[in-house]
């Protein structure tokens, strides 16, 4: 570390350059996680949508017992939305690498795994693709 002295006595242009290559990394650090977390949102909908989906989780064996106290409007009610909300995390991850390495090129991201677009994909009919160039 340089010492205070040699610090402010360095060329305006060094102080310059040290301060953006360190807001350009903060803010590169800060996107990364930005998209991690979307990405970590759209797995735990994930989970919960295939939780959702199992209407028999303790006992497979009497599916029909397990049907007396099943709601079909209130299943519906929460299904739908947990499906929406997936895909529109799909967008908002999507757009988020694709700005992220435009504005970041030195350290790109990648969208969500093929698993992952796989099965928005099969529960939306809608194409992700999302594995963009960088």
């Amino acid at each position: 570390m340089k010492s205070f002295k040699e610090t402010i006595g360095g060329s305006a242009a060094q102080i310059s350059e040290a301060r953006v290559q360190r807001t350009v990394q903060n803010t590169a650090e800060y996107s990364s996680k930005y998209i991690d977390d979307l990405k970590h949102n759209f797995r735990d909908l994930q989970s919960k949508i295939e939780d959702h989906m199992d209407i028999a989780p303790t006992n497979t064996t009497d599916i029909a017992s397990n049907l007396r106290n099943f709601n079909e409007k209130q299943w519906i009610d929460d299904f739908y939305p947990m499906i929406f909300q997936l895909a529109q995390l799909s967008i908002n991850i999507r757009i988020a690498v694709n700005a992220h390495n435009k504005l970041f090129p030195d350290d790109t991201k990648t969208g969500l795994s093929k698993v992952d677009a796989d099965f928005i994909e099969d529960m939306s009919g809608i194409k992700i693709n999302e594995q963009q160039p960088a």
